[in-house]
């Protein structure tokens, strides 16, 4: 959460989504809790949020950080 809030700072003029910071959020829940990526779709978030939530919890090798936050 600490970034939704630091990124206007940092780059002033960017617009933080309600999904994306339903994202911020859930990537905590996924990295400190049992729970999965199924059981957010099933709790009813939906499933661009649960998507944006698995590029910030998992990252692929040979793409930058920019491309995995592009949504």
């Amino acid at each position: 959460m600490e970034v939704v809030i630091l990124l206007p700072a940092v780059l002033p003029g960017i617009k933080v989504t309600h999904a994306e910071r339903q994202a911020a959020l859930l990537r905590g829940v996924l990295r400190t809790t049992p729970k999965t990526e199924e059981g957010l779709l099933v709790a009813g978030f939906p499933a661009a949020v649960v998507a944006g939530v698995l590029r910030l919890t998992r990252f692929d090798a040979g793409f930058s950080y920019l491309e995995h936050c592009a949504w």
